[in-house]
């Protein structure tokens, strides 16, 4: 049976639009990324965003997730699922071809599947063990046979899995020790020099939609202040950057830049072991779910630009979210102290309540700077400048185990550097006004993160739907 798809529901990503008066040079697109990406292979890209989007640049998936989230035929011209629910006969399209010219067949199609069910990585191998049984009927055909029925295969396995080219891989032992990267996606890769730029070409002979730009450029501009006075002054494009949410208001009155916002899917989670303790209580864990103001955080840390999480993990804008799921039931202070008494608790001198003949528990959260980026750690053994501190951070904090800053010098050190951005942007664009011409990019070091901003004339640069992504 012909088995059809349909939309599961709306998906946006979390990234700011910046469309500037500067035209675009001659086909050429210029889009800053936060940080190196490695060689851009399935197992050698650092991040999620944007790491994997450009990876997929090169290589390609047998579907492909539209703006709905609905799997689309890519590589694959069909696909047939068994009325059992195993057997996914898929037919490739005619004319497929690698980068280098060599066809693309069903051989390689099992070859990838089988690459990483050996090579593991946990993204592409967890879809890739689903699959108990390949079976290449001819160049164009070949059915997988999944050893349990997954309603989700389609989206997670079949849109995911990048295809590797069986001529280039079948001798490499080591995957993230592989420099080239080729595949057959929209792009080829034209040169990459680490810590500084990647340079992509339109493929000439690619099957599908034609490549929107002719070139892409990808400078690794790491400092938040020099990607946005680079923007402004015209250097770059696009930046793979979200605006704060303090220059919102600044961007969104400039008639050179639209802003478009949405949920981005990533979340911040704190674990804790609730196997033993007071955590192991669930009434606990229920009292101190319902006092936290979650709402004053997003006002205050976030300025509104936030979205507050149910209790589970994904995302409540998620098409794979349950609308039903319940927030947990607010607790006021009094409340909480009643129940935690009720639940056989004492308050001790410091307030603090523990289990009867127990200590009050100590935690410690890891400040970002001891818990590094991947770029960030290939750079720990360059000279240069140290980084910025945390706000709140003295000399001999983590030694003495010092309490974080309060949230009154948290939000005076936000305002600070939120000013010092808004200076420095204001300048940069008085000098881009200037006859002289516009002002340098410059590069700096910073621990940042590595979610997106972009900039385009309104469609992917490689002519696809958005995709929607998941970290490694």
């Amino acid at each position: 049976m012909r088995t059809p798809f349909r939309p599961i529901g709306p998906v946006l990503l979390a990234l700011a639009l910046a469309l500037s008066s500067i035209g675009f040079a001659a086909g050429t697109l210029r889009m800053a990324i936060t940080q190196d990406e490695g060689t851009l292979t399935p197992y050698t890209y650092m991040s999620g965003y944007p790491g994997y989007e450009l990876m997929t640049l090169i290589y390609d998936q047998l579907f492909l997730l539209d703006e709905d989230l609905a799997p689309q035929p890519w590589l694959a011209e069909s696909l047939t699922i068994a009325d059992d629910d195993l057997a996914y006969t898929l037919t490739l399209r005619e004319g497929l071809a690698w980068h280098d010219g060599e066809p693309l067949t069903a051989d390689d199609v099992a070859f990838s599947i089988g690459y990483y069910q050996t090579h593991i990585l946990g993204r592409f191998t967890t879809s890739a063990n689903k699959v108990a049984n390949v079976e290449v009927r001819d160049p164009r055909t070949v059915v997988l046979t999944l050893s349990a029925p997954d309603a989700t295969f389609v989206q997670t396995g079949l849109a995911d899995l990048p295809m590797l080219p069986q001529h280039v891989w079948a001798d490499v032992e080591e995957p993230r020790q592989m420099a080239e990267s080729m595949g057959s996606g929209p792009y080829m890769v034209a040169e990459y020099r680490a810590d500084q730029f990647y340079r992509f070409v339109a493929n000439p002979n690619y099957w599908g939609p034609e490549p929107t730009f002719d070139t892409i450029i990808a400078p690794i501009i790491r400092d938040e202040t020099a990607t946005f006075q680079a923007l402004i002054a015209g250097d770059i494009d696009v930046a793979t950057r979200p605006v704060p949410a303090g220059l919102v208001d600044t961007f969104a009155g400039r008639n050179d830049l639209e802003l478009a916002q949405g949920p981005g899917f990533a979340s911040t989670i704190l674990i804790m072991d609730v196997s033993e303790g007071a955590l192991a209580d669930v009434e606990v864990r229920r009292i101190i779910g319902g006092s936290i103001d979650y709402g004053r955080l997003i006002d205050t840390l976030l300025l509104g630009y936030g979205t507050a999480g149910t209790p589970g993990f994904l995302h409540p804008a998620s098409p794979f979210a349950n609308p039903a799921t319940a927030e947990y039931a607010h607790v006021s202070p009094a409340e909480a102290r009643e129940r935690l008494v009720a639940a056989g608790y004492e308050r001790g001198a410091d307030g603090v309540f523990v289990e009867p003949g127990r200590r009050s528990a100590r935690v410690h959260l890891p400040r970002p700077v001891e818990q590094p980026d991947a770029s960030a750690r290939r750079r720990a053994d360059r000279p240069g400048p140290q980084r910025r501190r945390p706000p709140g951070h003295r000399p001999g904090d983590r030694e003495r185990g010092a309490r974080p800053a309060s949230l009154a010098r948290l939000r005076r050190f936000a305002r600070a550097r939120l000013r010092a951005l808004h200076v420095r942007l204001e300048r940069a664009r008085q000098r881009a006004s200037q006859p002289q011409g516009p002002a340098p990019q410059r590069h700096g070091e910073g621990h940042t993160q590595s979610l997106g901003v972009w900039r385009s004339r309104g469609r992917p640069a490689h002519g696809r739907s958005r995709r929607h992504h998941r970290s490694r």
